[in-house]
C-alpha cells in the first residue's frame, strides 16, 4: 500500500525559508505537464524526458528559483521511483502538512440537520482546544441517518456524539451483556 506522508514530509523538508506554497504551485504545474506527455509515466527513461522538457520551459519562461528547481525535481523522482499515479495524494498530504504549519487545521462535521451558528462557533473553539491549531476550516455536511447529534472527524481522529453511534453502542452492550437492567440481588 502506497504511504503519502514521506513523500509529502521529503517535499516540504526540502523546500527552504518558507516558500511552501510557491514550491507546492510549481509541483501542480509540473504534474499538470506530465500527464500532457505521451506514454506510461514510470521509469528512468521517462524521469529524464520529463525532466529535461520541465528545465527547457523553465528557462523558455525566464522562471528560475530553488522552488522550481525543487518541485521539477520532485515531479522526476516520482516519475522515476514508478509513484506518479499517487501524484494527487501526494499533493494532499503536502498541503495539509501546509497548513498544520500555519496553524491551520481542517475538521469535518457531520450532524443530522444543519447546525446554527452558536453551535458551530462551539465546534470551532472546541476543535482548537483538542488541536492547538490557531484557525480552523470546517466543512459542514447534513447526514440524516444520523439521527441526531454530531461527529466531528480532525485528520486521523473521531469524536462521535451522534444518537446513530449511542444507539449501536447501546445495543452492543445489552447484547454482551454488560448493560444488566435486572442485576442479581444479593441475599443479606
Amino acid at each position: 500500500m502506497f504511504h503519502a506522508g514521506p513523500w509529502a514530509e521529503a517535499f516540504i523538508a526540502g523546500v527552504s525559508g518558507g516558500a511552501e506554497d510557491a514550491a507546492l504551485e510549481y509541483l501542480r504545474v509540473f504534474c499538470r505537464a506530465a500527464h500532457a506527455l505521451p506514454g506510461d509515466l514510470s521509469g528512468g527513461g521517462r524521469a529524464e524526458r520529463f525532466s529535461a522538457l520541465a528545465r527547457a520551459a523553465l528557462d523558455r519562461a525566464g522562471i528560475g528559483g530553488a522552488e522550481a528547481e525543487l518541485a521539477r525535481r520532485f515531479a522526476a523522482l516520482m516519475i522515476r521511483r514508478g509513484c506518479f499515479y499517487q501524484h494527487k495524494r501526494i499533493i494532499l498530504g503536502i498541503e495539509r502538512l501546509i497548513r498544520a504549519r500555519k496553524g491551520r487545521v481542517d475538521a469535518l462535521v457531520e450532524s443530522a440537520v444543519e447546525p446554527d451558528g452558536e453551535l458551530i462557533a462551539r465546534i470551532e473553539e472546541k476543535t482548537r482546544l483538542l488541536t492547538g491549531a490557531r484557525e480552523v476550516s470546517l466543512d459542514i455536511r447534513v447526514v440524516p441517518s444520523l439521527i441526531g447529534g454530531i461527529r466531528l472527524r480532525v485528520g486521523s481522529l473521531l469524536f462521535d456524539g451522534t444518537l446513530k453511534y449511542r444507539l449501536r453502542k447501546m445495543a452492543a452492550d445489552l447484547k454482551a451483556g454488560s448493560l444488566n437492567p435486572f442485576p442479581a440481588s444479593r441475599e443479606l
